[in-house]
């Protein structure tokens, strides 16, 4: 816990050596205390934790300080691209700047900004290979928003909660997925908080930038003079925002506990584990080195050769399979060969 200004002084870096198997949390909580002017809690702080199983990233800022020089994390640098489970909790405004999250191979990452102005702003999240990326922002305020911004490089699996006009300037949303596949993986939930009275309203301005390589740019706007999707200049395809904008969901009453105060974030019940859920299936093996089969088991292919001394085979049954499979010379047994 870093608590007051400077309290992880600058390149600070925190460091995990162990393995996915440990099962292990690392939990860093940078707080600016009450009244602290001076400066961040954890400037430039790096934390290297990528193989950890659980992450946890708590940055706090002073509500009753309003000062844009006390962002409790400055420019911090988060690496836990294995990591099985990533939260990302920005309390208050001013709590994270410039800050870059590196979790592309994670299993669940769940990032949370709540406060008036600014919980989030400029900070970098690649989770692009992600099991699921939860972002949720929240602001009670008429003219700030709590995600102020950000580039978030998203995963096949993405869910964006918008909660009044939260995510009021979100600015860009990178995925490599083509126009039909983004609209269909890519969820976003608005919620009207008494502040707006529709998703283009709520949302704004943002940019979706898709494709393998990015290279097609879709700006989203809404303005007195012009409002809807619109295309970059060089390029005539598009990344599915008119899509995104109609399957939004808007709800007017729902989600009233996140409008005005701060609710924990939870992580998704379908977290991933280091453990994968499901093993390859393969036979198991005797001790003489033969792969071991059910007893239920029976032959169901008749010898066409029976040695002297060798038991009888009832009239009844018959080969499952043609003989045409096999070639004209039958193979032969050794006289010692018992079926």
């Amino acid at each position: 816990t870093c608590s007051g200004a400077y309290s992880c002084g600058d390149y600070a870096k925190v460091f995990y050596h162990g393995a996915l198997a440990d099962n292990a949390t690392v939990s860093v909580v940078c707080d600016d205390g009450t009244g602290q002017l001076s400066g961040p809690s954890c400037p430039f702080l790096a934390i290297h934790a990528s193989t950890a199983s659980n992450v946890r990233l708590d940055c706090i800022d002073d509500p009753s300080v309003n000062s844009y020089n006390s962002y409790a994390c400055d420019q911090v640098a988060l690496y836990a691209q294995y990591a099985g489970e990533i939260m990302l909790d920005f309390r208050e405004e001013f709590s994270s700047m410039n800050s870059e999250f590196h979790v592309q191979n994670a299993g669940v990452v769940t990032f949370s900004a709540f406060g008036q102005k600014y919980a989030s702003r400029s900070d970098t999240v690649h989770a692009e290979n992600a099991g699921s990326l939860t972002v949720s922002c929240s602001s009670d305020h008429l003219s700030w928003n709590a995600c102020y911004k950000n580039d978030f490089y998203i995963p096949a699996q993405t869910t964006l909660n918008c909660y009044g006009r939260s995510c009021y300037n979100l600015r860009n949303v990178y995925s490599t997925l083509e126009a039909a596949d983004l609209s269909n993986h890519l969820v976003v939930n608005v919620y009207s908080c008494d502040m707006c009275n529709s998703v283009e309203e709520c949302l704004y301005l943002f940019y979706l930038r898709c494709g393998p390589s990015y290279a097609v740019v879709q700006q989203f706007l809404l303005s007195y003079y012009y409002g809807g999707c619109a295309l970059s200049v060089s390029s005539q395809e598009d990344c599915g925002c008119e899509d995104i904008i109609a399957n939004a969901n808007f709800y007017t009453t729902e989600g009233q506990e996140q409008c005005y105060g701060y609710v924990p974030p939870t992580a998704s019940p379908t977290a991933m584990t280091a453990t994968p859920t499901v093993l390859p299936t393969k036979a198991t093996t005797s001790p003489s080195g033969a792969p071991s089969f059910p007893p239920t088991t029976a032959p169901t292919v008749s010898p066409t050769a029976s040695p002297s001394g060798a038991p009888s085979f009832p009239p009844t049954t018959a080969p499952t399979l043609s003989p045409t499979i096999f070639p004209s010379a039958a193979p032969s047994f050794p006289p010692t060969t018992a079926p």
